[in-house]
């Protein structure tokens, strides 16, 4: 996991996209949402008998659940939208022993000029010092 989320860093920082280490709440995602943002979260889910991480597109939350389009969800289903409650998102977006979670922020080039509420945070690991661009938590 270490390796891959290292490339990833190089890549975005080759890129000049910006990155942010820490986490995310559900009041994050809504605030994002609010501003124009498009937030994409890796989820863990059951897949024809497996346990696989994808991505998908969170489109909503309200007080009991996230709503969220899945690209591995039966076409032939009559709604795009799968929505489950809070604490199953939860689980569902959480990895490993430190429960990191992943999440992209796309927008529209007319984004770039909209500032980001970056939510305050404390992360265990810290960005390597050769990776400039590359911000830490917050303390």
């Amino acid at each position: 996991m270490q390796i891959l989320q290292e490339r990833d860093l190089a890549e975005a920082y080759q890129r000049c996209i910006p990155v942010h280490l820490g986490t995310y709440s559900l009041d994050d995602l809504s605030k994002w949402m609010a501003v124009g943002w498009y937030p994409i979260v890796m989820v863990s889910i059951e897949f024809e008998a497996k346990t696989i991480t994808h991505w998908v597109v969170v489109t909503g939350t309200d007080a009991d659940y996230v709503f969220f389009n899945d690209p591995l969800k039966d076409p032939a289903e009559e709604d795009a939208a799968t929505r489950v409650d809070h604490a199953s998102f939860a689980s569902m977006t959480e990895f490993g022993p430190n429960r990191e979670k992943a999440v992209i922020l796309a927008g529209l080039p007319k984004m770039s000029n909209v500032a980001l509420p970056l939510p305050r945070i404390y992360a265990q690991h810290q960005p390597r010092p050769d990776m400039p661009g590359v911000t830490g938590p917050e303390r």
